[in-house]
């Protein structure tokens, strides 16, 4: 049942003597390996994997049998991405007996990270296109119907002053629709600062940093490293 066990393992699974040398494989590793299993018992770590990095693994599985605590690393084996997790095993006296270790093929894993960046990426970019259309449709027909009605309202009151209740209900329109005007700009420079096209975002958001300040407000700003690259 072990062996069963041990068999039905997709990945390559090895078990070594602390000298790193193979004394056992399952099918899976005989495979990729492209050696006879009775080659492999035979064979060290360095002949199983060939054109990996040893002294990038060697660090970590060596703390592992040290620390007599499972380690995990990333390396490259045949130009492909692997990581190998590395469990150290311990007789009834807690002495070392060996080391366990899974390799596991990241290809795919990388791949599908890939996909999701790359569409991350578009997602943000339409959504702020879209953030920008709509705060120029904002501020070019809202904002200015209503900066043009306001002035009309502030026309007719001229015209009506021997009628001071109507020019008054017009005033009060008029100075409404200057209300509103000035809450569409701002909500169209949240959505979208104009300052973003002719400053760039560093300058954008220093600028927005000094309004908040001048508000009274603190703020932090928080850059993601990926960002920094």
């Amino acid at each position: 049942e072990k062996a069963a066990l041990l068999e039905s393992v997709q990945q390559p699974l090895l078990y070594l003597t602390d000298d790193l040398e193979i004394r056992w494989t399952n099918s899976t590793a005989a495979e990729i390996s492209g050696m006879a299993p009775t080659e492999l018992a035979e064979a060290s770590l360095s002949d199983f994997f060939g054109d990996i990095d040893m002294e990038e693994v060697l660090p970590t599985i060596r703390q592992a049998i040290d620390t007599g605590q499972s380690q995990q690393c990333e390396s490259v084996f045949r130009e492909k991405p692997w990581v190998l997790y590395i469990s150290p095993v311990s007789g009834k006296d807690q002495t070392s007996r060996g080391i366990i270790l899974l390799a596991t093929d990241v290809t795919q894993i990388k791949e599908a990270e890939m996909v999701l960046r790359t569409a991350n990426a578009k997602v943000l970019a339409a959504r702020e296109e879209e953030r920008g259309r709509v705060a120029k449709d904002l501020h070019d027909s809202i904002a200015q119907s209503l900066v043009a009605t306001q002035l009309q309202m502030k026309s007719k009151v001229m015209q009506l002053n021997a009628e001071p209740d109507v020019a008054d209900v017009l005033t009060s329109a008029a100075d409404q629709c200057k209300v509103l005007a000035g809450e569409i700009r701002q909500i169209c420079h949240a959505l979208y600062p104009p300052t973003l096209d002719i400053l760039g975002l560093v300058s954008s958001l220093h600028m927005l940093i000094e309004q908040y300040r001048s508000a009274g407000k603190e703020c932090e700003v928080f850059v993601s490293n990926e960002l920094r690259k």
